[in-house]
């Protein structure tokens, strides 16, 4: 079975793909986004990999892609990479198999990720999926996501506790900067994914089909801002996609995303994130729901790196593609 890598060039050919599996189409200009260089991104931008159906046609049967990433872990910068649309043919069959196609495509990006050098390997799998996957050897269950909801209005005195919040028309090099660097700062125990300001301009400036809302909520009696939220959704619903503050100071950012949210006639923000996330929230007021998507991580790395990682990815809505 030929495994290839899409050129650039070539990427308009998951097309027919990603419509029969999702049932939706995909642009060109959304799997560049994905897919495209990564020297312009600051460490983002991917790969594709897929498996031919046969050499005449080309149409890929297989894909698997990643989405890398510059991570925070361990008190230094590491490198990543989110293992994104992974695809079947509907008459793909055997999937299950040690010796299908899909476990040796994924297989051979797993390996790819050991060379040069070793890069921490993520995902955001069903529960079905992941079961799949697990089965063939091809991946680990490390934690899951986590779905906060809070409703109505912000607790009582909450005004003391953060400053003036106000929508934001564009990201501010030197604020998420310095926002990121506290952030980075207070989760050294934790592996996160690079916040700077050139990665939150690609994620979300630069999204070719998506808009978002970038809200920054100022410190109480003061004009030094205490963290950016970016936000996504429509009517009255907002979906909190990111949060870029010290680890001690995401409540009273949810306090002061809140205050915005009421003041601008929502009633219902939401927040999908990992366990050490929720756990950070657990005064806001939130309700928490267990949801079917997991986090998984690569079964090559050792048993010593997947216990630190277990349950210790400090992951956001904002971490997919998708959101």
């Amino acid at each position: 079975m030929p495994i290839t890598q899409l050129k650039n060039s070539e990427l308009s050919a998951l097309q027919p793909l990603f419509l029969d599996v999702f049932k939706q189409p995909i642009s060109v200009a959304l799997l560049d986004w994905k897919y495209g260089e990564v020297s312009s991104r600051n460490g983002a931008g991917g790969e594709s990999w897929v498996s031919v159906e046969d050499a005449k046609t080309q149409a890929p049967r297989l894909h698997c892609g990643l989405l890398f990433r510059n991570l925070h872990w361990r008190g230094a910068s590491c490198r990543g990479a989110q293992l994104i649309d992974l695809m079947a043919a509907p008459k793909e069959t055997g999937l299950a198999r040690d010796s299908s196609d899909f476990h040796q495509i994924m297989q051979h990006v797993l390996q790819r990720l050991r060379r040069p050098e070793p890069l921490i390997a993520f995902g955001f799998p069903s529960d079905r999926a992941l079961r799949l996957a697990i089965k063939l050897g091809v991946s680990t269950n490390i934690d899951q996501l986590y779905r906060l909801t809070w409703a109505g209005r912000p607790r009582k005195a909450s005004w003391l506790r953060f400053g003036r919040v106000q929508r934001l028309p564009a990201l501010d090099r030197a604020v998420c900067n310095r926002l990121w660097a506290a952030m980075q700062a207070s989760l050294s125990e934790h592996c996160v994914g690079d916040r700077t300001y050139e990665y939150l301009r690609y994620r979300y400036e630069q999204h070719p089909e998506k808009s978002y809302e970038f809200v920054m909520v100022m410190r109480p009696f003061s004009s030094k801002p205490l963290g950016l939220g970016v936000l996504s959704g429509e009517g009255t619903t907002r979906e909190i996609l990111d949060i870029v503050a010290c680890k001690d100071d995401y409540p009273r950012v949810i306090d002061g995303l809140r205050r915005w949210a009421l003041q601008n006639d929502l009633d219902n923000l939401h927040l999908y994130a990992t366990t050490c996330v929720v756990s950070q929230l657990t005064e806001t007021g939130a309700t928490a729901e267990a949801t079917a998507i997991r986090v998984m991580a690569s079964p090559l790395e050792s048993a010593g790196t997947l216990a630190e990682l277990k349950n210790n990815w400090w992951l956001t809505g904002g971490d997919t593609d998708y959101h």
